[in-house]
């Protein structure tokens, strides 16, 4: 690979790494509890969390199930990029689309939550495995740090 295209490579790799960082930290850390709280007022808190909890670990088990077969036909295909763009452009699109929900919707707001965190957790089973395709592997373990520092 040529030294400018690999640079490329690393930097989008960096970047990537930083921008997921932020949402992790700010989407389902921070913000989107919050709004969850404000949208579910009329449920009990007991209710909330649970619902919550139900919209959390869902698409958890889902993904663990099906990140074997998603990512070997990925792999198969040759296709792990467009299946990383793919699954990152569905994340944002259903994160976008809380913002159409309104006071009290927050089983909508669940939904879309739950389908953006599946999709984040895609993203990032194809992002990992593409760590070989940007670097070699002596370089592997700084590549992989530099998403810490852009």
């Amino acid at each position: 690979m040529k030294n400018c295209v690999q640079r490329r490579c690393v930097l989008s790799w960096a970047l990537y790494d930083w921008a997921r960082a932020a949402y992790g930290a700010l989407a389902v850390g921070g913000l989107f509890t919050v709004y969850y709280g404000a949208l579910a007022d009329k449920l009990s808190p007991q209710e909330s969390q649970f619902f919550f909890g139900v919209a959390s670990t869902l698409p958890a088990i889902v993904f663990a199930l099906l990140a074997p077969v998603i990512g070997a036909i990925a792999d198969r295909a040759g296709r792990r990029k467009r299946f990383l763009l793919v699954s990152s452009f569905v994340g944002a699109l259903t994160l976008a689309g809380l913002g159409l929900v309104t006071a009290g919707q927050w089983l909508p707001a669940l939904i879309l939550y739950a389908l953006a965190s599946f999709a984040f957790s895609s993203a990032n089973m194809f992002y990992d495995s593409m760590l070989l395709d940007v670097t070699d592997e002596r370089n592997v373990d700084m590549v992989s740090a530099l998403g810490l520092f852009a």
